[in-house]
């Protein structure tokens, strides 16, 4: 054990009670024990120097620094560098790129591991990296001097920065950081440093940038690309379900379709930002898109989504899938939600229960729109498809699709137009309710009876409309 502290003493380690007996020197004094042959007293020094920490004191721990070699004495020369403001930073500055040898001179065999942004090397970039955000406008004015070397290691600076602080996140620092890649593509180290840069901005143009990277590159280009498209769609989706449903809350009619799953449990969110939202539906097997920029969507279905159902809400969306994959159908529908909290009032002319699969025949012969006897199977044992009986005999039928949203209503030829598709529709919002989930169903935009139907029953109408690939 003596030895260990003997060890850490030589390295320059310092705690609080080595501090007591100087606390009192002055700043000259501790500037000149910066300089001792101890150590230990370089530590003391460095650590009390905050308190006069000027641009004076700052080119004096810089000096020392370039020199050190304790680790603990160098440690104490940064955080109290770190607790500097803009003057200290531009002294620090100086001496980005210059101090050591573990800074990246070429390229390293591989991508970091690492799931979240690396820490940079060069002791200087990790130092501004951890400073008060009023540095970041120097740090990213400095990006215009023309010196790969000083450039590599800002950009590290940066791009940590901004990861770990994401209200630094803008449109206008990444276009900074894009113009800085154009700038210097021809420089391998600092071209790789920007790629892992845009991992720090969830946004859909930075997305858009990484994936056509990982499309046109190779080797660690490529690996750095897929990275920083993953932590994007993963570190950065923390809290994605809220992400998610404040972009579909801006527009609840048109987006119930993804709403629900969330709130089911039943999604896993591919992408949440303020610009868009992409699950996929684990119930229904069904990827799930609304976008308000198409390039971010045609990048999100290219990146993660494969030959699948989907359902989007909007019509670019809608035929980049069909030239991209093969369909054996499609449905363009209105979406149809029940907003009201109080229950449908019923006449209760039809008595109504749950089906079981001796009901399964009949069923099957009635209901043509999904050519499916599993799918049919799947509702009956899920107790999701209910039946109407008038006088013990059944008369029509309404179910929960897999996704969630009402449907399979089918009134037997002989029994139409008595009122008894209203009294399905409305027992099934009923049940809703009850479940306090929101009712809400997908009407085929041929199907005028449905959506009078609907607008009777008191559902709102999206105006714009939602689609289908199957």
């Amino acid at each position: 054990m003596k030895s260990t502290i003997l060890d850490l003493e030589s390295r320059g380690y310092i705690d609080n009670i080595d501090l007591r007996p100087y606390e009192r020197l002055t700043k000259d004094i501790l500037l000149e024990q910066l300089n001792s042959t101890c150590a230990i007293d370089r530590s003391i020094a460095a650590n009390l120097l905050s308190t006069y920490l000027d641009c004076k004191v700052a080119i004096a721990l810089l000096q020392r620094l370039n020199s050190e070699k304790a680790l603990y004495t160098k440690i104490e020369i940064c955080k109290t560098l770190e607790s500097g403001d803009v003057n200290t930073a531009k002294e620090m500055m100086k001496y980005l790129g210059k101090i050591g040898n573990n800074q990246y001179c070429t390229l390293p065999t591989s991508s970091s591991k690492k799931k979240s942004y690396p820490l940079p090397r060069d002791i200087i970039a990790r130092s501004l990296a951890r400073m008060s955000l009023s540095i970041f406008p120097l740090l990213l004015a400095r990006l215009d001097i023309d010196d790969p070397r000083y450039i590599s290691e800002l950009v590290d600076a940066i791009g940590f920065m901004v990861f770990y602080n994401q209200e630094l996140a803008t449109n206008d620092v990444l276009h900074v950081i894009l113009n800085t890649m154009d700038k210097n593509k021809m420089n391998a180290v600092v071209y790789w440093k920007c790629i892992t840069c845009l991992s720090a901005f969830p946004t859909s143009e930075s997305l858009y940038v990484l994936a056509k990277i990982d499309k046109e590159s190779s080797g660690l280009i490529k690996q750095e690309a897929k990275r920083g498209i993953d932590i994007i769609m993963n570190v950065h989706k923390l809290n994605g379900n809220e992400k998610a449903l404040q972009y579909l809350n801006r527009n609840k009619l048109l987006h119930m379709g993804l709403i629900i799953p969330i709130m089911r449990n039943s999604a896993d969110i591919i992408y949440a930002s303020d610009d868009g939202v992409m699950i996929f539906d684990r119930n229904s097997y069904t990827y799930m898109i609304s976008v308000d920029d198409i390039t971010l969507g045609k990048s999100l279905i290219d990146n993660y989504g494969t030959k699948q159902l989907y359902m989007t809400c909007q019509k670019e969306i809608f035929d980049y899938l069909k030239q991209k994959y093969t369909f054996d159908d499609e449905l363009i529908s209105y979406q149809a939600v029940y907003l009201d909290k109080q229950k449908v009032i019923l006449n209760n002319t039809l008595n109504i229960k749950v089906l079981d699969m001796s009901h399964f025949d009949i069923v099957r012969r009635h209901y043509k729109t999904i050519d499916d006897p599993e799918y049919i199977e799947e509702r009956i044992i899920n107790n999701e498809l209910f039946g109407g009986f008038k006088d013990d005999q059944l008369v029509g039928f309404i179910g929960i699709h897999a996704e969630g949203s009402m449907g399979l209503l089918e009134i037997f030829p002989e029994f139409r137009r008595l009122g008894y598709a209203y009294e399905l529709e409305g027992y099934l919002i009923n049940h809703f309710i009850e479940l306090g989930i929101c009712p809400y169903s997908q009407v085929n935009l041929a199907n005028e009876k449905s959506l009078n139907l609907q607008k009777k029953i008191g559902c709102s109408i999206s105006e714009e409309l939602v689609y289908w690939l199957y």
